[in-house]
């Protein structure tokens, strides 16, 4: 296994941080952490966006066009969806 992470070129970590285990793949600990908050960034970011653009009907926020509310749309963004 190469000792320099495919993506930064920094040393591998030997052993997972979180669960110990020795194969932890090609990519440094710093990657990871960096992915980690880039998906969370983008996350926010579109949650950010749905709010700027939801609309008030009856005293419930919707977004878009057929009814869904603001907050089954986050729901969804976080992967927990509020349909079947």
């Amino acid at each position: 296994m190469p000792s320099k992470c495919d993506k930064c070129g920094s040393d591998l970590v030997p052993m997972c941080p979180d669960c110990g285990d020795p194969d932890v793949g090609r990519i440094s600990r710093r990657c990871v952490d960096l992915e980690a908050k880039t998906a969370k960034v983008r996350r926010d970011a579109y949650e950010e966006g749905l709010r700027a653009f939801a609309w008030w009907k009856d005293g419930v926020q919707y977004v878009g066009s057929c009814g869904t509310t603001l907050a089954d749309a986050i729901r969804e963004l976080d992967g927990k969806g509020s349909k079947p």
